[in-house]
């Protein structure tokens, strides 16, 4: 039995040292040497935010560090910012706001930014020249709330912008231009409240996006060429509130739209015949208060839509005559406040219409197509959300309906000039 207890006991020891040994040898692996941190670089980030900023800006005037291992926010107008002038990069973000400067001066050596830059709420900035060594943003670029900044002269270097280019309320500038290098826009572009801009241009070169189109606000904006070598964009397409678009022909490249189209408050817009090549939008085309809007034909390619298809209050239009091509609407269709529209056209290919379709307050219009040549609703052949027809008082005819062979739903019209109960009551109106 000793015998037993003592080789018990010898295992158990053994046990105890194995384990400790492992220990030691985890602590071993665990342990890592720092970094050594590279001659002229700060490593950390920065914020100039109150007068006691005055020691790190002392440190950079003596040391003349020329990178920032971190990120650099601005938001005093510290005197001694100059103290920052030989700053080349900055691996993180490069963030400026409420400083009363008329130029960024003090960051005049600066080539790279590894994250965003956003400048906003600077009243007194009427400048971009002081970057224009800078060729490489890691993240979005923006700018926002310069009433005074007239241009983006500064920029012109500007070869790689790794996220979004943001405009929003910049009063007086007028053109973009200045963007004519960027090879690479991986994200949205977004132009808001910009009152002088006349024309978006500059990044003809850019085929792809991987964000949408949002240009919203712009009082003059009437020419979107910046925006013709676009093939690509997976993001939302936005058009709203620009007085002075008339003809909506600019994307004729484009062949693949993964998200929604909105054009709406467009009043002076007359036509869209600018999509031509696309063959699906990956979610909804929706026109809304645009009510000069006389021709949707610039949709000649496209097959389906993977959202709904609406035109709501564009008093003027005639027809759909540019979507000969479309097979498939999976949302619902709507066509209300059409006040000049007789007849729906441009509809030709037998058409699914998995959501709900809906006529309303359109007040000439007479019939819904044409049921021996299959067009305008008469190629609809499916509708699997039901149908809404009210207050159209000038409709009359429904027989291009009867063509539909499957229909799910509730079937509801009233407040017409001729008013029916099914669909069923076509078999013997429409013999």
């Amino acid at each position: 039995m000793r015998k037993i207890l003592k080789s018990l006991g010898s295992l158990l020891l053994l046990s105890v040292l194995v384990m400790s040994s492992c220990k030691k040898d985890d602590d071993k692996t665990t342990t890592t040497e720092e970094k050594p941190v590279p001659a002229g670089t700060y490593a950390k980030s920065i914020t100039i935010g109150n007068s006691e900023s005055d020691e790190i800006l002392k440190e950079f005037a003596d040391k003349n560090y020329d990178r920032i291992q971190g990120s650099l926010t601005i938001s005093f107008d510290h005197e001694n910012l100059s103290s920052l002038g030989n700053v080349r990069e900055i691996t993180g973000s490069l963030k400026i706001s409420s400083i009363d400067k008329e130029s960024l001066d003090f960051l005049s050596k600066l080539d790279q930014v590894g994250g965003m830059v956003e400048i906003q709420d600077m009243s007194a900035l009427n400048s971009l020249q002081s970057l224009s060594l800078l060729d490489s943003i890691g993240g979005n670029l923006v700018l926002k709330s310069c009433p005074k900044l007239t241009s983006l002269d500064g920029l012109n270097k500007l070869v790689y912008l790794n996220g979004s280019l943001k405009l929003d309320h910049l009063a007086v500038l007028t053109e973009t231009s200045q963007l004519s290098s960027l090879e690479l826009l991986s994200g949205s572009i977004e132009i808001n409240a910009c009152d002088l801009m006349d024309s978006f241009t500059g990044i003809s070169q850019i085929d792809s996006i991987t964000g949408g189109v949002q240009l919203t606000n712009c009082k003059k904006l009437n020419s979107l060429d910046g925006l013709s070598g676009i093939r690509y964009m997976s993001g939302k397409v936005e058009i709203s509130n620009m007085p002075s678009i008339v003809h909506l022909n600019t994307l004729t490249k484009v062949d693949t739209l993964r998200s929604t189209v909105v054009v709406s408050d467009c009043a002076n817009l007359v036509s869209v015949d600018g999509f031509d090549k696309v063959q699906q939008i990956g979610k909804g085309l929706h026109f809304q208060n645009c009510p000069n809007l006389t021709t949707v034909t610039g949709f000649t390619e496209l097959d389906s839509i993977q959202g709904g298809l609406s035109s709501e209050y564009c008093y003027k239009l005639e027809n759909f005559e540019g979507m000969t091509s479309l097979r498939l609407i999976k949302g619902n269709f709507d066509l209300i406040g059409a006040k000049e529209i007789t007849t729906i056209t441009g509809f030709k290919l037998p058409l699914r219409i998995n959501g709900k379709v809906n006529l309303r307050s359109n007040p000439m219009l007479v019939s819904l197509g044409d049921k021996t040549t299959s067009t305008g609703l008469g190629a609809i052949r499916e509708v699997h959300g039901g149908m809404d027809i009210f207050y159209n008082k000038a409709l009359e005819s429904y027989c291009p309906l009867k063509n539909i062979s499957t229909f799910k739903g509730v079937f509801q019209c009233f407040g017409n000039k001729v008013d029916i109960t099914t669909l069923d009551d076509l078999k013997d109106i429409c013999k």
